[in-house]
């Protein structure tokens, strides 16, 4: 902590201030996250990590705000127009449309219970 406060103090400040109950959600997580390892209880472990992820990812983005990454430039001043943001959501629901069913047969896929036969088929067998 001390060298984020020397080396950037707006984001220091911003993540001690405004973002700081993302901090703890996200602290907090990680130690639920450990502790549901310990009693093997993957699944909440998984759920409990990204949250904590998720969590200091937003807290970033709250103790950054309204200033950008690039230099001083505000939220309002790297805006784009409502026609380009428009086509881009377009094209994300294009995108999802053909993503989200790919992912869903790959996890039904890889979800399913083996019973470890070999695949039963029809006709001869080569034997």
């Amino acid at each position: 902590m001390e060298v984020l406060h020397a080396d950037a103090p707006q984001l220091f400040h911003g993540l001690t201030h405004r973002a700081l109950p993302l901090v703890v959600l996200s602290a907090n997580s990680g130690v639920m996250g450990l502790a549901l390892l310990t009693r093997r209880r993957h699944v909440a472990a998984r759920r409990a990590a990204a949250l904590a992820v998720a969590a200091i990812l937003w807290a970033w983005g709250a103790a950054r705000y309204p200033a950008m990454p690039v230099g001083g430039v505000t939220v309002d001043q790297s805006a784009s127009r409502p026609a380009v943001l428009s086509a881009r959501l377009i094209a994300l629901a294009c995108g999802a449309v053909l993503v989200i069913p790919a992912l869903w047969l790959l996890y039904a896929t890889f979800q399913r219970v083996h019973t470890g036969e070999a695949p039963r088929t029809r006709g001869r067998s080569s034997s």
